[in-house]
């Protein structure tokens, strides 16, 4: 299991995050070649990123992240998705506990495109009766 890497991929929006776990002596971040404290100093974004620890007791992994597109929430969000995904092929049975938890469901709402002759999506130009 030492030398074992365990790939996932989960998208939020038009972010697209490749997480690839592997065990570790301790827990060590890498998000585009920065560590987690580097790549950005919100809180929630780390938060976000951590969540799926809170419920397991190991935390000795060495995991190595690609994100692409969206904003800082969207990224954190397919972060913890794929981890969550991740931790579910390596412990089978953290499976229920972060389904429960909805960490491993995908939200796939994307931004509706805008229509032509209209100003956004849905919202018109306002109607003059004279």
């Amino acid at each position: 299991m030492i030398g074992v890497n365990f790939f996932s991929k989960c998208k939020k929006k038009t972010s697209t995050a490749k997480v690839i776990i592997r065990k570790n002596n301790r827990l060590r971040i890498i998000i585009n070649g920065k560590n987690i404290n580097c790549f950005s100093k919100n809180k929630i974004f780390i938060e976000n990123i951590m969540k799926p620890f809170i419920f397991i007791n190991k935390i000795n992994f060495f995991i190595k992240i690609i994100i692409n597109g969206g904003g800082e929430i969207s990224k954190s969000i397919s972060i913890r998705n794929a981890i969550s995904k991740c931790i579910c092929e390596m412990y089978p049975k953290f499976k229920k506990i972060f389904k429960k938890e909805g960490l491993t469901k995908n939200d796939t709402r994307t931004v509706e495109r805008k229509k032509i002759g209209l100003i956004k999506s849905r919202k018109k130009r306002q109607y003059s009766k004279r």
